[in-house]
This record gives structure tokens, C-alpha cells and sequence, in this order.
């Protein structure tokens, strides 16, 4: 075996071993999510590692997660895999924490330069219900810090009972909460009669984490006139800091709510979290790991937000009929990723510096006839542009590796692509229902091969 190619293990696959006779390996081969085990030599695991530097981040937080605990032990090797885990250690040991791996996290503490003490605390906070990894970052604090300092830290965790000028007292009236397993508390229902609104770091000794569903939601069920009408009028909120997770339709059609400070603890905002807040402003995002499915969708007013984490995740309908996110052409670009186009033009010309065109970014775009896309593009998403009925012909630049499924599904009119040499996997039904197209390739590519293993007509240029 001299090539692994597209999909060649399953989702399931948990243990691999790669023989030394691979010579080149697909991005596409593995599935990342499940793998526990890659027995292999040094120089496939830069193998590897090429196939993967150019996925998603969350593709290559899990490939070196399993680097780490098969071969992070080479001392001398893999020195640009060794580099991307120190630059990205702190999103790279929160995913092991996520995923409950407590191998990956010894090693991870053992080989990266030490961890500041408040980012260890801040790790704690992650690993609720894992007693191993808790074990190991509470060992890890003993061997690097002072008691003193240790016990600072916690004294800073517990001893806040008051928030603001509110009493532990007041704050129990204001807000309905759930103990969690880690003894943290989660609010399920905000109570007050003030429309500006600071959600409290604890309550008595206990820490809140989490802002649950429908928290702050005027749709919430079960709620009496009066709250449904503070809700719909609260215009400010401010999360405090070691609130973790914003919670789904946390904040749905708070539809006066101006202005929302986002605690550096966030990690992730849920599903549809701000769903119909049409007259929030801005907001900044200063640490999180995911944003969930259309979590500021029919944010009619957002002109402006700040995602400051290069890591983070974003659902590829987040920003949804955010019409003032758009540029003067209707294109939704945030952080350099197209997500959406809101448009009514028939030309399209994706600017410099955009590096990802979203999955479904121009779906059902029925009018859109011509794009052009930068050279700065090197990933395209899946149904980026399925159902765009007018569009006649694209190029494809050289940067991409993969065209991915459903991708141009059903642009029944789409007579040419032209594909670089650098695309090295196509997804069967990328092109369902083009009847009519041709494909132009350099001779010998795999767009080639492709072609004539799909009846496509082929033209070399």
C-alpha cells in the first residue's frame, strides 16, 4: 500500500497502524474524532501531518492530540508538529480536557513550557465531572506554585458573596438556579426588575458557570406577564467573569438589548443564544471555543463583532440575515471566512485575505451567474454553492485541495470549472445535476482522473 486515500478508515476506527511503504496520505483519509492510537515510523507521521496543516482547526487539534500521545516523546523530530502544539497549547489541552483525555493531558502538562497559574485555574474550571484530570492539574499546581499562591487562587474562587451592592439574599430572589455535579450553579430563570442586568460570578460560595436556556428569554414557558415584559425591555447585560457557557436561546428575542459584555471565561454560546436581539449593536468575543448554529441569526443591527480567537469555532450559519455584517456586496465576512451572502447582484468577487468559503455560503443563490474567488482561498465548504441555477463557469484557486460534497450540486448551467493542480480529492456528488459541465485541469492531475472516472468531459490547459 503506497497511498491511503479519501475516507480509507471509518468514523469508528479507534486504533491504526500505517506501514512504512505509505508514500502519500489524503487529507481526507482519517477521521480524527474517534482515533485513539496511530502506531506508526517518524517520517509517516510527517506524512500525517502534511495531509493535515491545511484542515480545519478542529481537525488539527485532534491529530495532535493523538501526536502527542503516540510521539511526542521523539525529542529531536517533528519539529513543526512540536511548534503548532506550543503555539496553540491552551485550545489544544482544552480539547483534550473536553474529550476526557486524561493520557493526552499528562503528556501535554509534562512537554509544554508551564502554564500560568490563572491559567490553570481556569483549566480546573473546564474539567468538572473528570476526577483524573482535575487530579493531574491540582498536582501540577503543587509541583510549579507556592502554597500561598495556591491558596490565593482558591480564596479568589469562594470568596466573593456579594455582587455588586446585592447580598447573596438578593441575589437568590432575583435568579432561579440548578447545582451542577461540579457543585457550580447554572441560572435557569432571571427573576429581576432591572433591564440592565449583571449576571453574578457566584452566589453565596458557589461559582455560576453556566446561563441556561431561555434564561433571559421573554419566550421562556412558565413565566408571568411581568417577566416576559422586563425581559422583552432589558437593554444591557453584562456576564461576569467564570461564566462559562452561554446557554441555547440564552438571550432569544431580547429584542431591546443593546449591548452585551462577554467574560473571557466564555467558552461557548449555545444555539440560537441571541436569536431576534434586533437591536444589538456589537459585541466581542474574546475567548471562545464554539459558537452554535445560528446564534446571532436576525441580529438585524450587528455591524460589528469581534471574534478574537483564531481557534474558535463558528457555526456556518451564526451570523444568518445579519445584514449589517455584510460588505457593499452582501457578503457576511468574519475573521476571514465568507458565511453567508445576502445579496442581490448576479457577480460576486471574494476579496483578498478571505481564506474560507463557508459551507452553504452561496446556497440557493438562484441569481448569482458570476464569482470570482481570491487567491487567498484554501478551503471551500460543503454546498458552498449548490442550487445556484444561473452560475456558468468558476475558477478554482490554487490554493484548494478538496471540493467537497454537494459543493456545486444542481448549477444545472455550470458549463466550466477550472481546477488547479493542487486539488487532490473531489466528493462523488460535488457535482449532482451539472450535466452540461467540463472540467479543465493540468494534464495528469487528479481533476483528470477524476473526470474520466466520472464521465465528465476533460480539457488539459
Amino acid at each position: 500500500m503506497n497511498t491511503i486515500g479519501v475516507r480509507a478508515f471509518g468514523a469508528n476506527i479507534k486504533q491504526v497502524s500505517i506501514p512504512d511503504s505509505v508514500t502519500a496520505i489524503n487529507p481526507l483519509a482519517f477521521d480524527y474524532t474517534n482515533i485513539q492510537d496511530i502506531h506508526c515510523s517518524d517520517p509517516i507521521w510527517d506524512l500525517l501531518w502534511e495531509s493535515v496543516k491545511n484542515s480545519t482547526p478542529d481537525e488539527k487539534e485532534r491529530f495532535c492530540i493523538c501526536f502527542t500521545k503516540n510521539a511526542c516523546n521523539t525529542a529531536s523530530l517533528h519539529e513543526d508538529i512540536k511548534d503548532y502544539i506550543s503555539k496553540k497549547r491552551g485550545s489544544i489541552i482544552r480539547r483534550a480536557i473536553a474529550d476526557n483525555d486524561t493520557k493526552a493531558v499528562s503528556v501535554l502538562l509534562q512537554t509544554l513550557k508551564p502554564f500560568r497559574l490563572e491559567q490553570v485555574d481556569d483549566l480546573l474550571k473546564t474539567c468538572a465531572g473528570s476526577p483524573g484530570i482535575t487530579a493531574l492539574l491540582l498536582e501540577y499546581m503543587k509541583v510549579h506554585y507556592t502554597q500561598e499562591k495556591i491558596e490565593a487562587a482558591e480564596k479568589r474562587r469562594t470568596e466573593k458573596t456579594l455582587t455588586g451592592t446585592q447580598t447573596t439574599a438578593e441575589l437568590k430572589k432575583i435568579w432561579t438556579t440548578k447545582t451542577l455535579n461540579d457543585g457550580s450553579l447554572m441560572l435557569t430563570s432571571y427573576k429581576g426588575e432591572d433591564t440592565v442586568v449583571v449576571v453574578p460570578s457566584s452566589i453565596g460560595e458557589y461559582p455560576v458557570t453556566i446561563i441556561g436556556e431561555k434564561c433571559f428569554s421573554p419566550y421562556a414557558v412558565r413565566i408571568s406577564k411581568n417577566m416576559q415584559d422586563v425581559r422583552e425591555r432589558i437593554t444591557s447585560v453584562v456576564i461576569s467573569e467564570g461564566v462559562r457557557i452561554i446557554g441555547d436561546r440564552a438571550f432569544q428575542n431580547c429584542k431591546k438589548l443593546k449591548t452585551v459584555s462577554v467574560a473571557n471565561s466564555v467558552t461557548e454560546i449555545g444555539c440560537e443564544a441571541f436569536l431576534h436581539c434586533s437591536e444589538l449593536e456589537k459585541i466581542k468575543i474574546p475567548h471562545a471555543q464554539r459558537i452554535h448554529a445560528r446564534a446571532f441569526k436576525y441580529c438585524e443591527k450587528l455591524s460589528e463583532i469581534s471574534v478574537e480567537d483564531d481557534e474558535t469555532e463558528v457555526a456556518d450559519d451564526a451570523f444568518d440575515c445579519c445584514k449589517k455584517l455584510a460588505d457593499e456586496q452582501g457578503l457576511i465576512i468574519v475573521d476571514g471566512i465568507v458565511f453567508s451572502y445576502c445579496g442581490t447582484g448576479n457577480r460576486v468577487h471574494i476579496p483578498e485575505g478571505v481564506m474560507v468559503i463557508g459551507n452553504r455560503a452561496f446556497s440557493q443563490c438562484g441569481k448569482l451567474s458570476n464569482v470570482h474567488i481570491a487567491d487567498s482561498v484554501v478551503y471551500i465548504g460543503w454546498s458552498a454553492f449548490e442550487w445556484c441555477r444561473e452560475l456558468t463557469e468558476i475558477t478554482i484557486p490554487a490554493g484548494v485541495q478538496q471540493i467537497n460534497s454537494k459543493t456545486f450540486q444542481y448549477c444545472v448551467n455550470l458549463t466550466r470549472i477550472k481546477f488547479p493542480e493542487s486539488v487532490i480529492a473531489v466528493e462523488s456528488d460535488a457535482f449532482v445535476g451539472c450535466s452540461n459541465l467540463t472540467i479543465q485541469a493540468p494534464a495528469g492531475s487528479y481533476a483528470e482522473t477524476y473526470a474520466k472516472e466520472n464521465n465528465i468531459p476533460f480539457v488539459a490547459v
